[in-house]
């Protein structure tokens, strides 16, 4: 076949498909099948809320790896990604309709598409791909198997992750109203209504501070177990709750949440659609210090200043109001799950004399904190609400003072510039040199910037910082017993691969001097190989293992093996 006749059949195919997309828009809009053979349990929901972000999608707990799952309607495969990480391996297929399916944490790819994208790995020599593909490339069926469900990326445990996004602004939209239905006749659990005070000379029950108080009540109908709230100054509430499916023991998120005050609505959030350049405004959404503290999911019914999610049908004066002295005020608030069960919370508040009338909110304003040998700027939409931003020096180590900045309960909005002082990092070691941020028990290493004997990062959260080097060399373990013959039964060779500071960055596995693709299993540290055609003649082997850390720390060792294709 001749070039010309390829391109001019590419570009019919192109057509062809572009027309198929115009003439079935409207016709196929919501007409999506199960993304599994089998109607396995829905484990996750989307919208619930995670650490730092919400679900996008659906889970289904597979039970084990390899089961079959199929294009939601027919179809291009636009994007595959493989990755260590993330949503590990996963497809990305566009509907004429103008939605994207994503198919995360799969095991394998359908058999077309897997020897394309190994083709690709070893002409590119690495595991990870990440790549667009022309709509000509990977047609598929509606029910056609596409990929086998597995435990790739950061998954803990076997499952299908699911998504449909839009196409063109990419954001994931809820199906659960409009697509797929689930079996749920159960209401949503309301554990705990929160009082807030919502400037600093506001007042719960005489205190500038927010209250906590458990509920009563079952089947959807609840109230609170405490009597003779009062409030002063503007004020505004939020909600613990956890929803419930058939047959499953699991926790989910709900969709809609609605604050009433003496039967006129205040605040009213929906699920329908998440924004991905949004995602940490979750932590304004749900109250982060509750969740770092003490583990609770408290979703607030009233704004901050700084939360500009696209959430809320109607929010009148960001859900906060200021109750009159000695007036009575029946609060409600609705919450209502994606099969439309619904729950209601019911109590009473009294406003009270303040001897301070002025209910004064602080804007959000450009901070700059400087100490002995710490910087820190902060602009006005680095934070959700106002808050000086506090640093005190904690020690030193080896290269710098240890600085504590902020607090960790605090959710960040944006990135804040963090400079700390150092003489004592030398040319040899700068690439080598990393600020280290523990927030919450958890140690992150950021890059830094030198600008003379300061070094800046930038950091999305507060915490304890410092400088460090990283000059200690992966470690590499085999897992794989070298010392007996691998019979031809054994399909993979397994090496353990770990770095106690800044982390894997790049690995490479050959087998006597021939490049062999090795996947890599980032939350267990496993690199393997599976024996392939690429696998060398013979029966000895050389196996060199290849490990570089993100500081360029380098590692390197060889195996002796024997094995017989």
């Amino acid at each position: 076949m001749t070039m010309k006749l390829k391109i001019i059949l590419s570009t019919l195919n192109i057509l062809i498909y572009c027309n198929l997309c115009v003439s079935q828009n409207n016709l196929n809009k919501l007409n999506f099948s199960y993304p599994l053979q089998v109607n396995y349990p829905l484990t996750g929901n989307f919208g619930e809320p995670r650490s730092k972000h919400f679900h996008t999608g659906l889970d289904y707990y597979t039970v084990e790896e390899g089961k079959a799952i199929v294009a939601v309607q027919e179809g291009y495969v636009s994007r595959i990604l493989v990755s260590p990480y993330g949503y590990g391996l996963a497809l990305y297929v566009d509907h004429p309709s103008g939605y994207t399916s994503v198919y995360g944490h799969l095991s394998r790819f359908d058999n077309s598409i897997a020897r394309w994208v190994e083709e690709q790995q070893y002409l590119r020599k690495n595991f990870s791909l990440d790549t667009l593909l022309p709509p000509e490339k990977f047609i598929v069926k509606q029910g056609e198997i596409i990929a086998y469900s597995g435990n790739s990326g950061q998954s803990a445990g076997p499952h299908l992750h699911f998504e449909l996004r839009e196409t063109a602004s990419e954001n994931p939209v809820n199906t659960l109203t409009s697509v797929y239905k689930i079996t749920d006749n159960i209401p949503p659990d309301i554990m705990s209504v929160v009082i807030y005070p919502a400037t600093k000379n506001s007042l719960v029950n005489q205190k500038n501070e927010k209250l906590l108080i458990k509920t009563t009540g079952t089947a959807g109908k609840y109230t609170v177990s405490k009597n003779g709230i009062v409030c002063s100054g503007l004020t505004g509430f939020g909600i613990e709750y956890t929803d419930r499916i058939n047959y499953t023991t699991n926790k989910y998120g709900v969709w809609q949440v609605k604050l009433f005050i003496d039967d006129s609505l205040y605040y009213h959030s929906r699920m329908d659609k998440i924004d991905f350049s949004l995602q940490n405004r979750k932590n304004s959404h749900f109250d982060y210090a509750y969740l770092v503290g003490e583990k609770r999911d408290v979703q607030r019914c009233w704004l901050e200043e700084g939360n500009d999610l696209k959430l809320y049908p109607a929010v009148k004066n960001r859900g906060l109001f200021i109750p009159d002295a000695g007036k009575n005020y029946h609060i409600r608030i609705e919450l209502t799950d994606y099969n439309s069960n619904l729950s209601t919370v019911n109590f009473t508040i009294m406003g009270t004399e303040n001897a301070n009338s002025e209910y004064i909110t602080n804007p959000r304003k450009d901070q700059l904190a400087i100490d002995a040998e710490c910087r820190v700027e902060a602009g006005a939409d680095a934070l959700f609400s106002h808050y000086e931003i506090p640093i005190a020096a904690l020690g030193k180590n080896d290269l710098s003072a240890i600085y504590r900045i902020g607090n960790e309960s605090i959710a960040l909005k944006r990135k804040i510039s963090i400079s700390l002082y150092s003489e004592k990092i030398s040319g040899d070691i700068l690439h080598k040199t990393f600020m280290r941020c523990e927030c919450n028990k958890s140690i992150r290493l950021l890059p830094v910037i030198r600008e003379g004997n300061y070094f800046t990062a930038y950091s999305q959260e507060f915490g304890t910082f410092s400088l460090v080097a990283d000059t200690t060399p992966p470690t590499i373990e085999p897992v794989t017993k070298f010392d007996k013959p691998i019979l031809s039964t054994q399909k993979q060779l397994k090496i353990k691969v770990s770095d106690d500071l800044s982390g894997i960055a790049e690995y490479s596995l050959y087998i006597d001097d021939v490049w062999v693709l090795a996947g890599y299993d980032a939350k267990n540290g496993v690199l393997s190989y599976t024996f392939d055609e690429h696998m060398p003649a013979g029966k000895e082997h050389t196996l060199k293992v290849s490990v570089l850390d993100r500081a360029k720390n380098f590692a390197e060792s060889e195996f002796q093996f024997e094995y017989q294709k």
